[in-house]
């Protein structure tokens, strides 16, 4: 397809000059888009606060660093001292996330990987305006989420909104109404109460949150808040002696763990409950299981979206929501109790997907009825089958194979027959192949006749001359290998053909009593057609024998 051309006016002559206008890199956009798409996804699920300038700094010096250990980098020293000094200021756990990080990004975007490796300047430019991009969108991800959210957090925070709704109610759109939100609302206090102060508030209400209005009672990322933890009063059956037990189940972060990964029509539906909704972003980005990330990214658009705050901040007051996030992971990826854990996840997946693994894959379980399920029945009759033609198999080799009776050869056991080297095998020397006689040329020595019926029933068969053989064509000798003709029948006389076409008629001589033999034979010739004039013609037959040869004819 021929360049567009674009007319540009120069301002001294005014003469158009036409300039070629650059064609669109389809692959790379769709490579850049790529990496924007997975942008909207690292927040969710990847690190919701990743700095991707440093995270990628920090994954590509560990990098290197894992490689000169293993000796496929070849580094100088001076390197190698630069590369030890940029990772002396960074904590170890910071590492660790960081590389983490960088590792799961690449993953989702290949592409990144081929700029990461690209040595050349063009590589890291365009690395650094890719990731510039994936950082706006990820700042983007953590507003939208929120005020989208904020609509339906009064449904969300009441336990039945239509029998028992928030007093007072809560309404987004006035802003008098979002001054009573958080430690203002007396419902919502309880559920940012901490934890441990949750007793004197049941006791107590008016009392605690006028202490967590005026600062009193702090409140920091390093302690729990009441909506974290499950009951239909959150937190009702909390056992101070045992903190870990119903953490992280509360209904409000179910709800909004629906709203953010499934669609708001998800969030009020039962557990595992498959409601017809366009594709969230567990579809969008191919979720299949509930892990840390995801539940410390919910935490913390919970606790922000009951909270007084209009606009998203990473800090309330004196709570960080930074620290908030990474407690919950570590609380989860660096468990004390692997146990806890497991049954964590498993009631997640469990409420999210119905199926405790995360999403359901078809699957033929030993546990189910055998009598009622015809396909564990078709696979135990095929093991049935196939052990019994491998015993019937076994058998027939471990049997002996009786001899012929006629002969003297005794019984053997070719169980008990020891294996022998068979003989070494020799190639037959190849046969020569056999000459093929060329065929001998069969060459007729004169004009042959063949004999066609007439069309007249009444007029005896005639005979259609053949063309002459040329002079010089062979020896003229007759030949044994000559095949017989029809023979005339006697008295049929000379044969005559009329043409339609031109009303003339074409006249052939035969002889009744003559044959063809190897020596001589007589056969008319073909009649040559002469004009003497417009539309007048004449037909002359001529008969020659094999022995007359005609000149300066072909």
């Amino acid at each position: 397809m021929p360049q567009k051309r674009r007319t540009i006016w120069s301002s001294a002559g005014k003469q158009p000059q036409k300039k070629l206008l650059k064609k669109p890199n389809r692959s790379r956009d769709s490579e850049r888009d790529q990496c924007l798409h997975v942008a909207r996804w690292i927040p969710h699920a990847i690190d919701m606060y990743v700095v991707l300038k440093d995270t990628f700094r920090i994954g590509m010096l560990l990098e290197q660093e894992e490689s000169a250990k293993d000796g496929t980098l070849i580094e100088d020293d001076a390197a190698k001292k630069e590369r030890q000094e940029t990772l002396e200021h960074v904590k170890k756990d910071v590492q660790e996330r960081s590389l983490r990080t960088y590792k799961r990004i690449l993953t989702s975007a290949p592409y990144l990987r081929t700029l990461v490796k690209g040595n050349t300047k063009k590589h890291r430019k365009e690395l650094g305006h890719i990731l510039s991009e994936m950082q706006d969108i990820i700042g983007q991800i953590h507003s939208e989420d929120a005020s989208k959210l904020k609509p339906y957090i009064g449904r969300y925070a009441a336990l039945d909104a239509v029998n028992h709704p928030l007093t007072p109610a809560i309404y987004s759109d006035i802003q008098r109404s979002r001054a009573m939100m958080g430690v203002n609302h007396p419902q919502l206090a309880g559920m940012l109460c901490l934890i441990k102060h949750l007793a004197a508030h049941r006791k107590n209400p008016k009392k605690i949150q006028g202490e967590l209005q005026s600062g009193h009672i702090k409140m920091h990322a390093a302690a729990w808040p009441a909506f974290a933890y499950e009951g239909d009063s959150p937190g009702e059956n909390f056992n101070p002696l045992d903190m870990q037990n119903g953490l992280f189940k509360g209904y409000l972060m179910k709800r909004v763990f629906q709203h953010i990964f499934k669609g708001p029509s998800s969030a009020l539906a039962n557990d595992g409950e498959v409601v017809t909704t366009r594709s969230g972003n567990a579809k969008l980005h191919n979720m299949l299981k509930v892990d840390a990330e995801h539940v410390a990214y919910t935490f913390v658009q919970c606790h922000f979206s009951i909270s007084l705050r209009d606009k998203w901040q990473a800090m309330d007051g004196k709570y960080d929501y930074h620290e908030a996030y990474y407690r919950i992971i570590r609380a989860i990826q660096e468990p004390f109790n692997q146990t806890w854990v497991d049954s964590l996840l498993e009631w997640w997946n469990m409420s999210v997907f119905g199926d405790k693994a995360g999403i359901p894959v078809f699957d033929i379980s030993d546990d189910d009825n055998e009598e009622e399920d015809d396909l564990i029945s078709m696979r135990k009759q095929f093991a049935s089958r196939e052990a019994r033609l491998k015993s019937i198999s076994s058998d027939a080799q471990g049997s002996t194979l009786p001899s012929d009776p006629s002969s003297d050869t005794s019984v053997i056991n070719m169980a008990s027959t020891p294996a022998t080297t068979p003989p070494p095998f020799e190639e037959p020397a190849p046969v020569p192949a056999k000459a093929i006689p060329k065929p001998c040329p069969i060459i007729p020595t004169s004009q042959q006749q063949v004999v066609t019926p007439n069309v007249d029933a009444g007029a005896p068969p005639r005979t259609n001359p053949l063309a002459p053989i040329p002079s010089g064509s062979g020896t003229s000798d007759a030949l044994s290998h000559t095949l017989p003709l029809a023979p005339v029948p006697s008295g049929s006389g000379t044969g005559t053909r009329m043409s339609k076409k031109c009303g003339r008629t074409n006249v052939m001589e035969s002889d009744d009593e003559s044959s063809l033999t190897e020596n001589d034979s007589d056969v008319p010739a073909p009649s040559k057609r002469t004009k003497k004039g417009k539309g007048k013609a004449t037909t002359t037959t001529t008969t020659t024998t094999s022995k007359r040869k005609r000149k300066g004819q072909k």
